[in-house]
């Protein structure tokens, strides 16, 4: 199989490289991540995007956490490097702001050798993460 990755990466990570999944993806100097559509349970944090960045290459691009609640409940959005929070924020009565996929943008620096991990809580609320950015070596 070819070599797909920017900065030194292997193939495309994850089982579908078109799809979702909590991976980073790689299609020549970017890369991207898509987490799916999916409930958040109860009131712990629920991971929608988890990876490794190698030590050889950084990235600079943004994630975006989208949410579709109808209901008047507090969500929460966290990214984290190395488990330590770098950006978190509320969105109090979320349902307020009305119905569909409401984005928030945080654009980011991520540094060689980093694990990554973006989460969001909210009692069965909807959300969805992506990630884009721009590999460099």
């Amino acid at each position: 199989m070819p070599l797909v990755g920017g900065g030194g990466a292997g193939n495309i990570a994850g089982g579908n490289p078109a799809g979702t999944g909590t991976s980073l993806n790689y299609i020549g100097n970017h890369a991207y991540a898509y987490s799916g559509n999916f409930s958040s349970t109860g009131t712990d944090d629920t991971t929608y995007l988890e990876f490794d960045l190698a030590l050889n290459q950084y990235i600079v691009g943004s994630f975006e956490f989208m949410y579709d609640e109808t209901s008047n409940v507090d969500i929460a959005f966290d990214i984290l490097f190395n488990n330590e929070s770098i950006a978190s924020f509320i969105i109090g009565n979320a349902g307020s702001s009305g119905t569909g996929l409401q984005p928030a943008v945080v654009n980011v620096v991520i540094p060689g050798g980093t694990k990554v991990k973006a989460t969001c809580k909210g009692n069965n609320s909807k959300f969805t993460v992506g990630f884009v950015g721009r590999v460099y070596a």
